[in-house]
């Protein structure tokens, strides 16, 4: 580098550049040619190798390279390429004018430190999006992990700004942010309870997406849409959509209908009122009758049977109803309604 310097500099005295401007002259012309190399270095990361990696990408058969070239974490990473010439050639160009040299590498470090900050947030936004498209976490609320990692993220490179713009360690920024910590915890106050809400909610699964909850206090009934960090939206059955704070499915009761969709069935209680005084002993005339419904036709045949035969063995007095046993319709009107039931195809038989 220095046998370039010094025929830079034995040029310009060939030009006959007065020695009060030969600094200034030298230091445009290293400041242009430092420009044409970024611009050189940038062309070849962005339409050379880019361009290989990406046919690289659309030519593999793994799905995780795809997501970040969709998320241009590699377009975002070949922004390094001219701060890295800067970086290496900054004592060369700035070799007359050591003052400045503070200010270029502060200000090259800030570059760098902002695109892999960028190039950081598109990583995991892609990971996000991979993992969102897979069945095994589809249902899972990693909205709130990927949300919670974005503010850890943005709170780091704003440190890391700040105390390379002011020229301190980051240790000082941190230090200076702890004596803040009580105002911090008053403005992020719903962030940190939605954090530990999420914790909550993805160590217990009590939420995932698509459950069918019941949140009466918030008039919610319906299906989970999302679960961030702060809110979980539910779409109710009227198509509406309630938007409930995350931390309060962890501090109020509320209805999860998952247990009963995951069993195949939904228990359902009805009762049937029947007037006290319409039950009655049948006779053979309400007999003859009832055996033309096909649900209750062979119980009252096979029944018939079985009382005449115990009757008789018995050696009941049938001339009075009141001996011996006997049909009665409320008894006959139970089996029917089983045998309703049994019919429909809706009905689980397995469960009560």
């Amino acid at each position: 580098m220095n046998i370039y310097l010094k025929f830079l500099e034995n040029w310009l005295h060939q030009l006959q550049v007065p020695n009060t401007y030969l600094p200034y002259v030298e230091l445009a012309i290293l400041i242009l040619i430092l420009g044409v190399a970024c611009v050189i270095v940038n062309f070849i990361a962005k339409r050379i190798i880019l361009n290989l990696v990406t046919q690289y990408v659309k030519h593999s058969k793994n799905k995780w390279d795809d997501v970040l070239l969709e998320e241009k974490v590699f377009s975002n990473l070949s922004h390094l390429a001219p701060a890295v010439v800067i970086e290496f050639s900054k004592n060369a160009v700035f070799y007359n004018f050591q003052h400045l040299l503070e200010y270029v590498e502060r200000l090259t470090e800030l570059y760098i430190i902002v695109v892999i900050g960028i190039t950081v947030l598109a990583f995991v936004k892609a990971i996000y999006h991979f993992f969102s498209a897979s069945e095994l976490f589809k249902d899972k609320p990693i909205t709130s992990i990927y949300q919670l990692l974005n503010i850890i993220i943005y709170i780091i490179l704003s440190i890391l700004v700040v105390a390379k713009l002011m020229g301190v360690e980051p240790g000082a920024i941190l230090a200076g942010l702890g004596a803040a910590t009580v105002v911090i915890m008053l403005v992020f106050k719903d962030t940190i309870l939605g954090l530990v809400a999420s914790i909550q909610i993805s160590a217990n699964d009590m939420l995932r997406i698509g459950d069918w909850v019941e949140f009466s206090k918030y008039g919610a009934d319906g299906s989970i849409l999302s679960i961030n960090l702060t809110t979980v939206k539910v779409q109710n059955w009227d198509k509406t959509i309630s938007t409930i704070p995350t931390y309060a499915f962890i501090s109020d009761a509320f209805k999860n209908w998952r247990g009963m969709e995951e069993s195949g069935g939904r228990r359902i209680v009805r009762s049937i009122n029947i007037n006290i005084n319409s039950i009655k002993q049948c006779s053979s005339e309400h007999l003859q009758h009832y055996k033309k419904f096909e649900f209750v036709t062979k119980y009252i045949e096979d029944k018939e049977k079985e009382i005449a035969a115990y009757n008789q063995e018995h050696n009941v007095n049938t001339d009075s109803s009141v001996n011996g046993r006997s049909l009665t319709n409320i008894g006959i009107f139970r089996i029917y309604i089983e045998n309703f039931l049994k019919d429909k195809p809706y009905i689980n038989h397995d469960y009560t």
